[in-house]
């Protein structure tokens, strides 16, 4: 995850208080410095966002600190799964995800 593009997406406007958001990838994060993690925290936890990580087997076996950090900050969960396993999470997003929900993609980097 590109952090610079994940500080601009939890600080985004149009997200609501309460809001839930999840974060799907495959790969580890590349320029999250410690001013960056921080940042995503606080705008998050500003707005009572709870982050979540849905990681899929590409991402070598090893869930990436600032994901785990992130996560339990902001009452997210990280989830690793095998990329076809990946639809299996539909009843725990759903729960997740209120009435209101934003959705955001990235292209690769």
């Amino acid at each position: 995850i590109n952090a610079e593009y994940g500080e601009a997406m939890v600080s985004h406007t149009e997200l609501e208080e309460f809001s839930t958001i999840f974060v799907f990838t495959d790969a580890n994060s590349k320029d999250c410095t410690e001013y960056r993690r921080s940042m995503i925290i606080e705008s998050a936890k500003s707005m009572s966002i709870s982050v979540n990580f849905i990681l899929t087997d590409t991402c070598d076996g090893v869930v990436d600190g600032n994901y785990t950090e992130i996560a339990e900050s902001t009452n997210g969960n990280v989830y690793y799964v095998n990329s076809s396993e990946i639809f299996n999470l539909g009843d725990t997003i759903q729960q997740a995800v209120e009435s209101t929900s934003t959705l955001y993609t990235h292209g690769a980097d």
